[in-house]
């Protein structure tokens, strides 16, 4: 079994499409509805409990399938601005709606490596994992019209590759009688 957590700074965000909505006949100077938004997700940590299982093709060399569980915390944030206003004129009304949500996830990991052993306790080892933390959704009211609602929906994935030296704890297993 192995075991691992580490932060990240893994985020990334999108913004929304921006409409604008003039009411009623646009020679007749109406003041002009603006909404923007934004979808930001930010993943700060995660790890994965797993299992190995593998072959020795020659000596002191392993190559290895591992997996199992993974998990990680999945902040997710949206804000949406709605402004009316006449055009080059002074700004009647504006609104903003913010929503956030934190998150630990559970998930799943898959990956293979190969590990040598440099010496009694020590080995070197390159390896990746494909990481799923399945999907995560957000949602809140929006600000009026163009945005009644907002729904976010992200599938959080990772593909991992790393290297690494690795120190086993306790000696070789020896049977007592």
């Amino acid at each position: 079994m192995e075991t691992d957590i580490r932060g990240t700074g893994q985020s990334g965000s999108r913004a929304l499409p921006t409409v604008v909505t003039v009411p009623g006949v646009a020679i007749l100077a109406l003041p002009t509805t603006t909404t923007t938004g934004s979808f930001s997700q930010k993943l700060p940590w995660f790890g994965t409990a797993r299992g190995r299982l593998g072959i020795e093709p020659v000596d002191r060399w392993l190559l290895y399938v591992t997996g199992g569980l993974a998990y990680g915390q999945v902040q997710s944030s949206s804000s949406v601005t709605t402004t009316t206003a006449f055009a080059g004129g002074p700004t009647l009304a504006t609104a903003t709606a913010t929503s956030g949500a934190n998150n630990t996830r559970a998930g799943w990991t898959v990956g293979a490596g190969v590990e040598w052993a440099i010496a009694r306790q020590w080995s070197a080892k390159a390896e990746y994992l494909y990481v799923d933390l399945g999907t995560f959704n957000n949602t809140f009211t929006g600000t009026g019209p163009a945005y009644p609602t907002l729904t976010g929906s992200t599938h959080f994935t990772d593909n991992i590759f790393r290297v690494g030296i690795d120190y086993h704890f306790g000696g070789p297993l020896v049977a007592a009688y």
